[in-house]
């Protein structure tokens, strides 16, 4: 969380924290209440820490198929499906911590990409 023009002669600052900043609905459009940290006076350094408000949260589920057949007595097969992120749930990425900027709050990017597929077939003999 920093101030997005500086008041110490343009160098980035620390914003004053006046409330909590926790929003109960926070979603992706407003991840948290940014009147809640203002510009401190001149010359000083405002009250907020570091690692006051978190991001969202991750849960990923991968799953992963396994077909194996015999050909000949040394000759097998492999078939493999591996699905990454099975449920195709979003990662979003961090809120834009820099209090002025028109997007600040919102969260604007993912981390990661989407569902991924992966097949594979190996021989062994």
């Amino acid at each position: 969380m920093f101030l997005n023009q500086g008041v110490n002669n343009g160098a980035p600052s620390w914003p004053n924290r006046i409330c909590s900043g926790v929003l109960g609905n926070a979603g992706p459009s407003m991840w948290f209440n940014t009147s809640c940290f203002v510009a401190p006076p001149p010359n000083t350094f405002g009250n907020s820490q570091r690692g006051v408000l978190y991001g969202p949260g991750q849960s990923n589920f991968d799953l992963s198929f396994v077909k194996n057949t015999t050909v000949t007595e040394r000759t097998k097969l492999e078939f493999r499906l591996d699905a990454f992120n099975i449920f195709n749930t979003p990662f979003f990425g961090f809120p834009n911590p820099n209090i002025g900027s028109p997007t600040a709050g919102q969260i604007t990017s993912t981390n990661t990409d989407m569902r991924d597929l992966q097949f594979s077939l190996k021989v062994t003999f």
